[in-house]
């Protein structure tokens, strides 16, 4: 796993899928480009695009077993943003249990390092995930990152994401989400994405639509918020495993 959001749709779609209960080693590197990096329904580039990076390792056997990786990409908090980060790096390491032939549960942990500020706060930060899996058509995840972004605010967040193959080629997925980030944006909010995947050998290519909506009484609206407002995103990737 790594950064949850629309990369990782594109990557598992051509490199990173891992069988439940596959005795099984890989190593998966992908790069890509996004002309909008989201990220759980508000822009790490400023709704401008971003180049990433990923490098995954996986050993999974008789149902169990460990991953870690790097996540890299290019990133701007915009004018929204007292910091001067451009530059994203996230480590991650977990431990995949197969509960049957469908289900799958995943722990991890992932440390996010920044080359500057972010939010005028030194920027990193480290957040646990718990991933549920229903084959592989259904991931339930909640995330939680104390101190989030350096701050004294703590953030909660939880996503539902489906997939599901149309053609040997093509797949639709959507997810769902909730953030739990008033303390950090002065606001908590839904966020939600839809969108194709084109698969060709090692390349893919992603169209989806981002939005988000706020649930905050009094509270800031994201509608007033440029870095959390509604858009479609193309993203290519180009992914080998194997290595």
């Amino acid at each position: 796993m790594k950064p949850a959001n629309v990369a990782v749709i594109v990557f598992l779609a051509i490199a990173c899928a891992r069988p439940a209960l596959a005795a099984d080693t890989v190593t998966a590197v992908s790069v890509g480009f996004t002309t909008d990096y989201q990220w759980r329904g508000y822009s790490k580039s400023d709704a401008g695009p971003s180049l990433q990076a990923n490098l995954d390792h996986a050993a999974i056997g008789n149902g169990s077993g460990w991953f870690a990786g790097l996540w890299a990409a290019t990133v701007d908090f915009g004018s929204h943003d007292d910091g001067d980060a451009s530059y994203e790096l996230v480590t991650y390491a977990g431990w995949s249990e197969a509960l049957g032939a469908d289900l799958r549960l995943d722990l991890q942990l992932s440390g996010y390092f920044y080359d500057g500020d972010v939010l005028g706060l030194s920027g990193d930060y480290a957040e646990v995930y718990l991933f549920a899996h229903y084959r592989d058509l259904l991931t339930l995840e909640y995330a939680y990152a104390p101190q989030a972004y350096g701050s004294d605010a703590n953030l909660h967040s939880t996503q539902l994401n489906g997939r599901y193959p149309l053609t040997r080629s093509v797949e639709a997925s959507a997810g769902a989400g909730f953030s739990w980030a008033r303390r950090l944006f002065e606001y908590d909010y839904f966020y939600w994405n839809a969108g194709l995947t084109w698969t060709l050998a090692h390349a893919a290519l992603d169209l989806r639509y981002f939005g988000s909506a706020d649930t905050n009484e009094g509270g800031r609206d994201t509608r007033e918020v440029d870095h959390a407002a509604a858009c479609v995103v193309l993203s290519v990737t180009i992914g080998f495993k194997g290595l």
